[in-house]
């Protein structure tokens, strides 16, 4: 070993060498080293955010669900008011068609009671021209 003299160590002494390749040994152990706590620091934190944003998706996704299914339900009720309305259309229909025949059957029964009114006017006029007659005859011959 050699006692430092004071003199600046050159680049062909072994010392220098072996220091050299110390540390540059060490440096590409330490960019190893970052390099790869980096990554799997990266890898991690990516599969942390991806499990978050997975998990985000399924609660967004159940929730839609949850709308479908409210949609559903209203929908369901929507056909039911549908099918109960028609069944009300038909109703009134049946009214409308009862009353219809009613009208027609009132419209034949005053014609009947029309012309009964006029047979029985026929017959009052026929029996007033009748009665007349006869107290011409009875009271015509005393007044005359």
């Amino acid at each position: 070993m050699r006692v430092h003299t004071g003199k600046v160590l050159t680049l062909t002494e072994l010392q220098v060498w072996v220091l050299i390749a110390v540390f540059s040994a060490a440096i590409f152990a330490m960019i190893g080293i970052v390099t790869t706590s980096f990554n799997r620091t990266l890898t991690s934190a990516i599969g942390g955010l991806r499990d978050r944003m997975d998990a985000k998706f399924e609660s967004i996704e159940a929730r839609f669900g949850a709308i479908d299914a409210r949609f559903d339900g209203i929908n369901a009720r929507f056909e039911m008011i549908d099918r109960r309305s028609e069944a009300i259309d038909r109703r009134f229909e049946a009214i409308d068609r009862s009353f219809e025949a009613m009208a027609a059957n009132f419209d034949g029964l005053r014609r009947e009671v029309n012309g009964k009114f006029e047979s029985i006017d026929v017959k009052l006029e026929n029996m007033d021209r009748d009665v007349q007659a006869l107290s011409r005859r009875v009271f015509g011959s005393e007044a005359g």
